[in-house]
């Protein structure tokens, strides 16, 4: 009996996970869990190389090593394709490397002389009124998700939060 390849059949992990039965609205959400746990050591640890290394110089070698690792998980997907996707892509969408690398810089300045909870609670709150607007308006060609009275309460909670972090901290 002939033992069969069954190399063939292997896909990218991302692929295997989208073609569960699970709605991949479980797995989007799950994602988003594990990005806030990301960010939170995100800023601690760039904050921590920035006293090692400098504000600016950490921001740079952090976004050195994100590239490095972004390079070696896109490698395997390189091809002319690719490089005229990125050719016809509008030159605006580039800069959000431009935010990535203000807003680490920023964090580096910030999280250890308020601390991680106030930054992040500042940062997470800001973030959730810009984003519920690009929402409501459906800007960038985004899905509208119209503003209810649930989610301007969800806000609302959110900056009550912060006031209290804040408070907290005097």
């Amino acid at each position: 009996m002939a033992i069969a390849d069954s190399t063939s059949n292997i896909q990218p992990p991302y692929q295997l996970i989208m073609k569960l039965h699970l709605h991949k609205q479980y797995y989007a959400t799950l994602a988003a869990f594990a990005a806030g746990i990301c960010l939170t050591f995100l800023v601690l640890l760039n904050s921590g190389l920035a006293k090692k290394v400098g504000i600016l110089e950490s921001s740079v070698i952090a976004h050195g090593v994100g590239t490095l690792l972004g390079l070696i998980l896109i490698l395997p997907q390189l091809h002319k394709k690719l490089f005229k996707k990125i050719q016809r892509t509008p030159k605006y969408l580039f800069i959000g490397g431009i935010f990535g690398i203000t807003l680490t810089t920023i964090a580096n300045i910030a999280a250890p002389i308020i601390g991680l909870l106030l930054h992040l609670s500042i940062l997470t709150s800001l973030d959730l009124i810009f984003s519920t607007l690009l929402d409501h308006f459906g800007l960038f060609n985004l899905s509208k998700f119209r503003l209810t009275t649930r989610r301007c309460l969800g806000l609302l909670l959110s900056l009550t939060g912060v006031l209290l972090i804040f408070l907290s901290n005097l």
